[in-house]
């Protein structure tokens, strides 16, 4: 799983590359390519980079609720991954629907409307924060990590909380008190890393 401060910090496919296996598209990686094209629309909308799908939400190509919408049906539909410990559906979509009126006034940031997953081992206000352990199993934070209350400001899209070895002590997810995460290409394999 690719870190927040990495899409901070780069305009690239970082965003894309976390949620590929949900969004239907054709990847190229390492010279690899994987197709999983639903339709044409929908495939450009998964395989560009952040900053392109910041000028389409700009220019009302696409809304926020909609790409919000895909990103959480792709999500729900491939559970056998285990990439999620908490789905934040509700939250996702009232944050989309601000977005896009934020949007729509001309008071855009650069992540406004921008949908994103976070590892379950950074702190969200209200949102559950388990660390892929029992021992933090409900624990549901009274306050915001600093990188949520940057992403916060600029009114980006909390699609969920990601799978991780428990506190993030592994490097293939499959130490999770909760799911052990399947590598989206081939379930018979791991998908590396401590974030899954």
């Amino acid at each position: 799983m690719v870190y927040v401060r990495f899409w901070l910090r780069r305009n690239t496919h970082a965003l894309i590359t976390v949620l590929t296996p949900y969004l239907g598209s054709q990847v190229r990686t390492f010279g690899y390519s994987y197709k999983f094209c639903e339709s044409e629309r929908l495939m450009a909308m998964s395989t560009i980079k952040i900053s392109e799908l910041r000028k389409q939400l700009d220019e009302k190509k696409i809304s926020s609720v909609e790409l919000t919408e895909e990103y959480l049906k792709k999500i729900k539909a491939h559970p056998e991954l285990g990439a999620f410990n908490t789905i934040c559906e509700a939250e996702a979509l009232a944050s989309a629907k601000a977005a896009d009126e934020r949007i729509a006034n001309g008071n855009i940031l650069p992540l406004t409307g921008i949908p994103m997953a976070i590892k379950d081992n950074i702190c969200t206000d209200g949102i559950r924060t388990t660390c892929a352990s029992n021992m933090l199993g409900d624990f549901i934070p009274p306050y915001d990590a600093c990188v949520i209350e940057k992403l916060k400001a600029d009114d980006y899209v909390l699609l969920g909380k990601t799978s991780m070895d428990e506190f993030a002590m592994g490097g293939s997810t499959q130490t999770s008190a909760f799911a052990k995460t399947k590598n989206p290409f081939d379930l018979t394999r791991v998908p590396g890393g401590s974030s899954g």
